[in-house]
């Protein structure tokens, strides 16, 4: 998660700086690694590298709070947090999200307040 805030954004100027950040880790030339993930050569688990090159090589999709709920809900997926509007998502629901329904990486927006999430819950 990258929250930046700047003086005078507004929260689309928000998730263009939070991109930029993680995109500030694309390497120069095309399948080489910065010094600084020395970490990750020799290793590939998971397609790690291939995962990150992707990151790194995609726009984010930017999908607001309530549709990522409508998706989920309709998916047929069995989570096991379940799904409903005004909770807080789950990094199953992130990972349904970014790698099944989207492919890329997504920023969510538009969460409901805190106070207007807890009185829909008690109803």
């Amino acid at each position: 998660m990258v929250e930046p805030e700047m003086a005078f954004y507004d929260l689309a100027d928000n998730m263009t700086l939070a991109e930029a950040f993680i995109k500030t880790h694309r390497p120069r030339r095309p399948g080489a690694l910065p010094r600084r993930h020395a970490v990750f050569r020799g290793t590939d688990r998971k397609g790690l590298l291939q995962r990150l090159q992707k990151v790194l090589s995609s726009d984010f999709l930017r999908v607001p709070y309530t549709e990522a709920v409508a998706i989920l809900q309709k998916s047929g997926q069995a989570f096991e947090f379940p799904v409903s509007w005004g909770v807080d998502l789950q990094s199953e629901h992130e990972r349904f999200l970014t790698e099944n329904q989207f492919q890329c990486p997504v920023i969510l927006y538009d969460y409901p307040p805190y106070a207007q999430a807890v009185l829909h819950a008690r109803q």
